[in-house]
């Protein structure tokens, strides 16, 4: 799986998913590969809208009062044990439990890498970094600037990228294997993003690290392609005198960015042209038939490789939602808002055409999103209205009919393949300990009822469902179980069909 930046996953009060944590999904610079964003696919099939079959019954792969922090991609639960080590334990039965560290710390995942970073000074965001793999084991990278962005994997997790020796102008890029035998700085001095200077933008897509940088005390830098060539790590310029976001296909060979004029860019083997002026944002879809990008409140697109753009969204296009699997519709508001919460207004629109009636779901500023916005398949469209920190209603709408079906005390939806989704209900009070809620299955594209995968679950919102296989993963929390019975507790796996 193609690695990409991570997301944040939600405001606490609400289970619903803000945007990146340094920069909004309105920037759609923020992943440079989206097609894996929520674990969906370019190629995503169409669901029939077959029923569901029963869920296998849960696996317990680890027991105790354990909290669950994510899921790799390699199909590792990553969790704190009773005596608060992070652990890790593969998602089948048999599967030993793996120590990462006993240190507590501020954990990121991406792909199959989990980076944790201990003892934080919130003042300077420095703090010691730890990364672990599974074929690699934990390593000690020394002390790093804590940012989810400055670091990266390999979707294989076999070459990691990370900074070191920072100063308050600069950090050292370090590109390491995975067993930490040679680690070398592939950038030395590097600035940090500031008022005077950009952030660095980087990003393995395959083997490749494609990076945004500046220099200190400049907004404007460059982008290169780094690719191991003989054992060395070779560098070639995609372009000077840019902005340090940029966006690529999966291959790489497609690089889509800013230059210092605002101009959005593409360059392949090579070549560099012109697609649009005053570009805010925009991406190139994975597969490199299209740029997708906005220019001021319009969102346009380009078919590739002629360049001639048409508008999608001729206007009030504020802030992107989310594209759907296959990038054919575009979820998007034209008003947000931030007290109490992110809420948004909330249209789809067809990307394909020019769009000057897109739907309407919801007209005020009075919904939010939850950790998944389209099921898997993209047919269905999920989000939140009604909202409370006791419960919301989910509104699954379907794109190709428009019927929208409600269901009511919902706290966080999770896409879990084609068209079903895995969703937590009747969250219980978050001031009283322990918090739990149940865990739901739904085939949207049936009429069947939602199915209970698990009541009172940890938390209800600590629950993880990668779409390829069918699994979820959540902690039992024991309440209404016998203490005495060793699987009232602990880290659990079912296989939904």
């Amino acid at each position: 799986m193609t690695n990409i930046k991570t997301i944040s996953l939600g405001i606490l009060s609400l289970g619903i998913a803000p945007a990146c944590a340094s920069s909004s999904k309105g920037d759609l610079f923020a992943n440079h590969l989206v097609d894996q964003a929520n674990g969906s696919s370019l190629d995503a099939g169409q669901d029939g809208g077959e029923a569901v079959g029963p869920p296998l019954a849960p696996l317990q792969i680890a027991g105790g009062s354990t909290s669950l922090v994510g899921v790799t991609s390699d199909g590792y639960a990553i969790y704190r044990a009773t005596d608060q080590t992070l652990q890790a334990v593969g998602l089948h039965s048999g599967a030993p439990s793996l120590p990462i560290t006993d240190q507590p710390g501020t954990i990121v995942m991406k792909g199959p890498a989990v980076f944790s970073w201990a003892d934080v000074d919130w003042t300077t965001n420095l703090g010691r970094l730890l990364v672990w793999t599974a074929e690699g084991g934990a390593h000690d990278a020394g002390v790093a600037l804590y940012s989810e962005e400055m670091v990266a994997a390999t979707a294989d997790g076999k070459t990691i990228a990370y900074n070191v020796n920072v100063t308050p102008t600069t950090t050292d890029l370090v590109i390491t294997s995975n067993d930490f035998s040679a680690p070398k700085i592939l950038i030395a001095g590097m600035g940090r993003g500031s008022e005077q200077t950009c952030r660095a933008s980087f990003a393995f897509v395959g083997s490749r690290l494609i990076v945004g940088r500046c220099t200190p005390g400049s907004l404007f830098g460059k982008i290169e392609r780094y690719e191991p060539v003989s054992g060395e790590w070779t560098a070639a310029v995609i372009a000077s005198d840019s902005l340090s976001t940029w966006s690529s296909d999966r291959s790489g060979e497609l690089v889509f960015y800013q230059s210092n004029d605002y101009r959005g860019r593409l360059v392949e083997a090579g070549e560099s042209k012109v697609v649009d002026s005053s570009v805010s944002s925009g991406l190139v879809v994975p597969n490199g038939t299209a740029i997708l990008y906005n220019v001021g409140d319009q969102l346009r697109r380009t078919a590739l490789p002629d360049i001639n753009p048409i508008p999608i969204v001729t206007r009030g296009f504020a802030q992107l939602a989310e594209f759907s699997p296959s990038y054919d519709h575009v979820l998007y508001s034209r008003q947000v808002t931030y007290e109490g919460g992110t809420k948004r207004d909330l249209m789809l629109g067809d990307t394909s055409i020019f769009n000057p009636q897109p739907r309407e779901l919801v007209a005020a500023a009075t919904a939010a999103l939850s950790r998944s916005a389209f099921t898997s398949d993209g047919q269905y469209v999920l989000y939140l209205t009604d909202l409370s920190p006791l419960g919301s209603t989910l509104n699954v709408y379907s794109v190709a009919t428009g019927a929208v079906r409600t269901f009511a005390n919902v706290d966080t939806v999770l896409a879990a393949g084609k068209a079903k989704i895995v969703f937590s209900d009747h969250r219980s009070d978050p001031d009283k300990y322990p918090i739990v809620a149940d865990l739901e299955l739904l085939d949207a594209g049936s009429d069947g009822p939602p199915q209970l995968l698990e009541s009172k679950i940890m938390d209800g919102r600590s629950f993880f469902a990668d779409p390829a296989t069918g699994l979820v993963t959540y902690v039992r929390s024991g309440v209404d179980r016998d203490p005495a019975d060793p699987e009232s507790k602990g880290v659990f796996v079912q296989t939904v069909r």
